[in-house]
């Protein structure tokens, strides 16, 4: 996996607590080594509109998922 793939995530994930929106894809922002793993930081993407999430201030947030969180990298 590389920065820029596109990763499929195990679970759906929600980034508002108060939507309903899930998402099932993210593209890689890049890679953390930690003490317990590899994190990898992911900015959350929507496969049918080709947009990536943006936050209730307009920035693309970033989120953390370990190595065990997301499938492999898919081709479109």
């Amino acid at each position: 996996m590389r920065v820029g793939d596109i990763v499929r995530l195990k679970q759906p994930f929600r980034p508002d607590l108060n939507g309903l929106k899930t998402y099932d894809y993210g593209v890689i922002a890049g890679v953390v080594n930690e003490p317990t793993g590899a994190a990898i930081l992911i900015r959350l993407y929507n496969l049918e509109t080709a947009t990536i999430y943006t936050d209730s201030l307009k920035a693309e947030a970033i989120f953390s998922f370990r190595l065990d969180e997301i499938d492999c990298c898919i081709s479109i």
